[in-house]
């Protein structure tokens, strides 16, 4: 079983065009028998909104060349790791000055190598495992390069609830429409009868550039569902997320349930004994 750690977990770069870069990793073995690996670059679009990405069919660009630092190592080179060997491995990035401005993502990746064997230059198909270490480069004339979110839809579940039951779930698309990937901010405001009720920070999830994202609140530096527990007031709750928002209703439903049960048991015992 392939047992190592790759960190960091994501790189974020902001460069301007033909300028190189480096980016260190470590890598560990934590298996108690030595492994052989190799390192490599993939470029990767988004998919969908939960934060999935696309190898398959990604050209590779031309504007980014990738290769090791390290003086006895290149990519796709296979190397022995030893049990709870540390490993620095140090990627060089060079673009070229004609890199247009905007963002590229790439995974920079550690694949075992399935037969074991050390070679000059293993290939992907070899691999049994490998660990990924997301690398999201903007090219940009400027350190602070500008980025627009929205939010662009809100849908509240269910919209008609109880007093004391269900939960009412709360799902959110975050739009980005600019070059530049940025974090999702702001807050998922809850009010009823134009005071707030509840108020929660957004999980700062990068919305990628031209894509959506679905939205999550923030919960000891997690990601949770954004998630409204009863008991609530009857009435109009109002939930508000930076420009959008959408509206739940609330109705005493189980209280008018028990109250027709209570009267029809009331009004059945009232008609039995005048009976008798």
């Amino acid at each position: 079983m392939f047992s190592a750690t790759l960190k960091p977990a994501q790189v974020e770069l902001v460069a301007r065009p033909g300028i190189n870069l480096t980016q260190a990793y470590n890598v560990v073995n934590n298996s108690s028998s030595p492994i052989v690996v190799s390192a490599s670059v993939l470029p990767w679009k988004p998919k969908g909104t939960d934060g999935s990405v696309n190898y398959e069919g990604v050209p590779t660009s031309p504007n980014f060349e990738f290769s090791l630092a390290n003086s006895d190592l290149r990519l796709n080179q296979s190397f022995v790791l030893r049990p709870a060997e540390n490993r620095q491995l140090v990627l060089k990035i060079k673009s070229n000055s004609a890199t247009p401005v905007g963002d590229n993502y790439f995974t920079f990746f550690i694949n075992q190598d399935q037969s074991g064997q050390l070679n000059s230059d293993s290939t992907g198909g070899q691999a049994t495992g490998r660990l990924g270490s997301h690398l999201l480069i903007s090219t940009a004339n400027t350190e602070d390069p500008p980025s627009t979110l929205k939010t662009a839809s809100i849908t509240l579940s269910p919209r008609f609830t109880d007093i004391f039951f269900p939960r009412v779930n709360i799902n959110g698309i975050i739009s980005n429409e600019s070059d530049y990937f940025a974090k999702a901010t702001g807050k998922v405001t809850v009010s009823h009868r134009g005071k707030i009720v509840t108020e929660t920070e957004l999980f700062p999830h990068n919305v990628l550039s031209h894509s959506d994202r679905s939205l999550a609140c923030l919960s000891n530096n997690e990601p949770i569902p954004c998630i409204l527990h009863p008991p609530f007031w009857p009435g109009v709750y109002t939930v508000t997320i930076n420009n959008q928002s959408a509206n739940f209703y609330v109705l005493p439903f189980s209280l008018i349930i028990f109250g027709v049960f209570v009267g029809s048991f009331i009004y059945s015992l009232i008609k039995k004994s005048s009976r008798t």
